[in-house]
């Protein structure tokens, strides 16, 4: 379907063939033989708190950040100093690259009191560079030595392995269960009630509200 609306923004076939493919359902799960993308469950907050004595400072204040703030991975990834902006009682970080860039969509990420006290120790020391950097290195961590460093963690002290994104899901769960959904697709940014329905199983002074609580 999105190929087919290309073709008609190209002007390559009619309008009228794109109005006829919205008729067509989706495919359902079984339906065919390709591979089915499993979906992403919340991780349990009681497996986190049992990784985190795993993992290095630094890893280990990425780890709170996000199930704090409800950021995805990656933006925890590119957070910089000069990104956020302190000037009141709840800390806003606007990330350059987001998921929902490419829309034109904004995106800001609030930081609450708890979320705020997991920085501090390190935006001192992160200059204009990343807030979060490996320790060897110095290079900033990406979603996939995120990922990995985590899995390690889990395979130390025995535990099931569990991926950053889980904690998302976790943060919307918590979130829809201590306000309701619109509370938890403000704190996501997600720009439809469907999408934050399935992080669960817009508006700035809902954000602010739950991070002064929960955050």
């Amino acid at each position: 379907k999105l190929a087919f609306r290309w073709a008609v923004s190209e002007e390559l076939v009619g309008a009228d063939v794109y109005q006829r493919l919205q008729a067509v359902p989706g495919l359902r799960a079984g339906d065919t033989d390709a591979r089915e993308t499993e979906a992403v469950e919340p991780v349990a907050d009681s497996l986190v708190d049992a990784t985190i004595p795993q993992l290095p400072p630094h890893l280990a204040a990425m780890v709170r950040f996000q199930r704090l703030t409800g950021s995805r991975p990656g933006e925890v990834c590119q957070l910089t100093a000069d990104a956020l902006s302190r000037s009141d009682e709840v800390w806003v970080f606007r990330p350059k690259s987001h998921k929902t860039r490419r829309h034109n969509k904004s995106r800001e990420i609030y930081i609450g009191p708890q979320a705020q006290g997991v920085l501090a120790p390190f935006l001192l020391k992160a200059g204009r560079g990343p807030v979060f950097k490996t320790v060897k290195t110095k290079v900033a961590y990406n979603t996939d030595t995120y990922r990995r460093a985590i899995h390690r963690a889990c395979d130390r002290a025995g535990l099931e392995r569990w991926s950053p994104n889980q904690l998302r899901h976790t943060t919307a769960t918590s979130v829809r269960e201590a306000f309701d959904l619109e509370h938890a697709q403000a704190v996501l940014g997600h720009a439809n009630m469907s999408t934050t329905e399935i992080y669960a199983e817009r508006c700035r002074h809902r954000a602010v509200k739950v991070v002064r609580i929960l955050g």
